[in-house]
């Protein structure tokens, strides 16, 4: 699912409040773990596109449309050229070969920054191709 609302960007992104148990004082494990402010200026006026802007963009990830709840990958052979799948440090992705590079530059500059975070890293997907 591709979010287009810039208020739903923003609460996906924005991390909980632990819950607390009265009494229990909360403590981060890690100074990385606080809760911050995002910078003013960050990431202003990005908006994600929709689903529909995207298949007129680069046409349907499956050109049967036979989408189920499972991950089928792509059958479109014009859009499975603009993809790749690589190892981009911690886990290896597969998703459109532009994103794949900028994720790898991001992934650097985290493990030089901040080394003991990157060894944290895990991955949930980057591409699924499946009805949400």
């Amino acid at each position: 699912m591709i979010l287009s609302t810039k208020s739903k960007i923003t609460r996906s992104l924005t991390p909980k409040k632990p819950k607390m148990t009265k009494g229990v004082e909360y403590k981060a494990r890690s100074e990385h773990s606080e809760l911050r402010e995002i910078p003013s200026g960050t990431n202003r006026n990005i908006t994600s596109p929709s689903n529909e802007f995207m298949c007129s963009l680069m046409g349907e990830p499956r050109q049967k449309k036979d989408y189920t709840k499972e991950d089928n990958g792509l059958d479109n052979k014009d859009l499975a050229m603009l993809h790749t799948t690589e190892d981009v440090g911690p886990f290896k992705v597969s998703g459109l070969t532009l994103a794949v590079e900028s994720l790898k530059r991001v992934l650097a500059d985290i493990k030089r920054t901040f080394p003991e975070i990157y060894l944290k890293l895990g991955t949930a997907g980057m591409r699924s191709v499946r009805l949400l």
